[in-house]
């Protein structure tokens, strides 16, 4: 009689015990995938090295990292703002004034929502954001609205000095927004050069 207990027992409980061992994975994959729903996303037929870099994707806006990415945005969108209004300038023949280079900048941050990734570097994501379509970089998921958004903040708290002090030298510019006025950077932030790949 024991044994037909324990028969009986092994038969009901050790395929639970499988199913929810083998529901692990799966359960991870379905939290993914209604999380990626939710933000407009779709990762029905990805694999478990798409997790993995979504994973990834997830820490780099968290902490440290987070921080990273933020500074690497200010300096990326100080870069395009003087190219923006340097470009301008020479069309005029005279520094834009304030509501010209207002119009012009108007775009620029859905420009860069398009535009621009995250740099991946050895098969791993960076901090650094690069719109160089030849380089390894990951775009979409939550990266172009970040982009955007952050851009847009930038803009509305910089925007008197980008407009005053925009066709300045690059990393006069950079250090004027990203440290002195926004304080996104560190001098160590600064040193970084992936931005430009």
């Amino acid at each position: 009689m024991m044994n037909l207990v324990a028969v009986l027992l092994s038969c009901v409980l050790l395929p639970e015990a499988a199913g929810r061992r083998q529901g692990t994975g799966s359960t991870k994959k379905a939290r993914v995938a209604a999380r990626l729903k939710d933000e407009g996303g779709d990762i029905s037929g990805e694999t478990m090295e798409d997790e993995v870099m979504i994973e990834e994707m997830e820490g780099v806006f968290r902490g440290e990292k987070f921080k990273e990415l933020k500074c690497s945005t200010c300096k990326v969108v100080v870069s395009e703002v003087r190219d923006v209004l340097a470009s301008l300038h020479k069309r005029l023949g005279r520094v834009p004034k304030g509501y010209e280079a207002a119009d012009v900048l108007e775009d620029i941050c859905t420009t860069m929502h398009n535009d621009y990734g995250i740099l991946r570097k050895n098969n791993k994501l960076t901090t650094s954001l690069s719109k160089n379509a030849k380089i390894s970089r990951i775009v979409g998921y939550r990266i172009g609205p970040f982009i955007e958004s952050f851009c847009g903040d930038i803009m509305d708290e910089a925007e008197h000095v980008l407009t005053r002090h925009g066709t300045d030298e690059l990393e006069s510019l950079r250090t004027r927004v990203c440290i002195d006025e926004l304080d996104m950077c560190t001098d160590a932030m600064m040193e970084s050069r992936l931005e430009e790949l």
